[in-house]
């Protein structure tokens, strides 16, 4: 199990950061990182929505199609 650290992709006020364990790609266990005050509680319901969600290879649309790895071109 990898455990890394992110950022909560929602537009809140906080700017909560995680620890997130990854294994096989999907997202398991989301706890407050300790260093950031604002999640010292916990995560949040919005952020816990993410547990268990697979995490994909970043795809972004050029041209009218998604795209993957674009930055082995530049």
């Amino acid at each position: 199990m990898k455990i890394v650290t992110t950022a909560c992709p929602r537009n809140c006020y906080s700017t909560c950061t995680f620890r997130v364990s990854v294994r096989d790609n999907r997202i398991g266990l989301i706890e407050p990182h300790p260093d950031n005050l604002t999640t010292g509680e916990g995560v949040c319901l919005k952020g816990l929505s993410y547990v268990g969600l697979k995490i994909n290879t970043p795809q972004f649309h050029i041209n009218c199609e998604f795209q993957k790895d674009i930055y082995k071109e530049v």
